[in-house]
């Protein structure tokens, strides 16, 4: 029996989320689904809590950040940049 396909995310996660159900349907990592459904996040201008349509900090300046855990492969990564596409993948 194929085992179901699930995503989880907070409210604004919908944007997304048929982009990570597809690569999930498809074969793809989680790992992979979880990164397009963030990506589609960060890049929605509409969306004023995360990613390049957030507000600014004290500074005036927008910052990005990501963190992806991949426990399969007991890997971390955390990025952090201003004003440039947060990367949520570190380069192998």
């Amino acid at each position: 029996m194929a085992r179901p396909q699930v995503l989880i995310g907070s409210h604004n996660a919908g944007v997304g989320m048929a982009a990570g159900i597809e690569i999930l349907a498809a074969g793809g990592s989680a790992l992979d689904a979880v990164e397009a459904v963030i990506r589609l996040v960060e890049d929605n201008p509409d969306d004023h809590t995360v990613g390049y349509g957030g507000f600014p900090n004290i500074d005036g300046v927008v910052e990005l950040d990501a963190a992806i855990i991949d426990g399969f492969l007991e890997r971390l990564t955390l990025l952090r940049s201003r004003m440039v596409p947060s990367e949520a993948r570190s380069p192998d």
